[in-house]
């Protein structure tokens, strides 16, 4: 069995370089080469990588594929060939890591972007998952200013643990004037978009979620900044450290 990395994303280039110092057996992945992967053998992506039926449908049978996550209705494919699919982000060490690592790269772009000094900015958190926790987390042992959004009740409730101003869906629309920057983790398409006259002129929007908050092409309001896979940006070999465990320990904290 050969692990077959995909080392165009940093993080894995790292991987590459660490699975060849322990002699596992490996190559880098190249996609005019797929003719020499056979059965059993692995090929390893990073979490953010997109998969579209070409691609899937040039794989080889009987393999295992280690990637993020695969739209549902390309999954037949995988099923056909029978090809497994390893999914990284099923991970809750994994996810809660790198979540982390989210979190630190979105403090650098507050810093980075904004004309402002971190604690003179109002921040606010859309979502209540893990990209937002671990925000939270952070920002509040900095001593910053922020408010968090969930649509989920519960969400809500948790939040309160990190700060006390949180909102249950659309009720921070009254306040969105005095937000400086927003942060969404939310991957749902356009849930700005009808709402944008809320918010103040020159706001910093970070994106961190897969699908967009808002019509990037649409905005006058605010800074937008695109912002998927901060760790491939910012903590290149943290990230990579990350996924290499993952192969290497296998499903350990596997969600249900």
């Amino acid at each position: 069995m050969i692990y077959y990395i995909d080392t165009s994303d940093k993080r894995l280039d790292y991987v590459y370089l660490q699975m060849q110092n322990l002699h596992i057996p490996c190559c880098k992945f190249e996609e005019n080469n797929i003719n020499l992967i056979v059965k059993n053998d692995k090929i390893i992506f990073a979490p953010s990588k997109k998969f579209d039926s070409e691609f899937l449908l040039k794989l080889p049978n009987n393999i295992e594929l280690v990637a993020g996550n695969i739209k549902d209705d390309l999954l037949y494919i995988l099923e056909e060939k029978q090809i497994k699919h390893n999914n990284i982000m099923k991970n809750e060490l994994f996810t809660l890591n790198n979540a982390q690592l989210t979190a630190e790269g979105v403090l650098s772009l507050i810093i980075e972007k904004s004309p402002k000094s971190m604690y003179e900015n109002n921040i606010l958190l859309l979502g209540g998952g893990r990209i937002t926790k671990s925000c939270g987390v952070m920002f509040a042992k900095l001593g910053l200013k922020f408010a968090i959004m969930s649509f989920n009740p519960k969400e809500v409730i948790d939040a309160h643990y990190l700060t006390n101003k949180c909102y249950l869906g659309k009720d921070y629309l009254d306040d969105a004037k005095n937000y400086d920057i927003v942060i969404n983790t939310i991957p749902i398409f356009h849930i700005l978009d009808e709402d944008l006259d809320k918010f103040q002129e020159n706001s910093i929007y970070i994106e961190t979620a897969s699908y967009n908050g808002l019509n990037a092409d649409k905005i006058t309001k605010f800074n937008f900044i695109h912002a998927p896979a901060l760790p491939l940006k910012y903590t290149i070999e943290s990230a990579g450290k990350l996924i290499l465990n993952y192969i290497l320990e296998g499903n350990k904290w596997l969600l249900i």
